[in-house]
């Protein structure tokens, strides 16, 4: 059994950094669009395959991640 002065150091506050909440209008607006994307491409039904996707495409997302194997797609920017 833990000691009320050790279980008071292990609080949710001190396990999370203070900015972890803060997000931009932007990133937010993004959110919801990309939202409304994904509903429309599961015909308004949400399921865990729904989020699934979301959470993938956010990946797929981050340009500047490094990966292991070379795409030889050929992209036109």
């Amino acid at each position: 059994m833990l000691s009320p002065s050790s279980a008071s150091n292990d609080t949710d506050e001190n396990k999370f950094p203070s900015n972890l909440g803060d997000y931009s209008e932007e990133q937010g607006e993004r959110f919801h669009q990309d939202i409304r994307v994904m509903e429309e491409r599961y015909q308004r039904r949400w399921n865990r395959h729904m989020m699934a996707d979301y959470c993938w495409s956010l990946q797929r997302d981050c340009p500047q991640q490094k990966h292991r194997r070379k795409s030889y797609k050929k992209r036109f920017s």
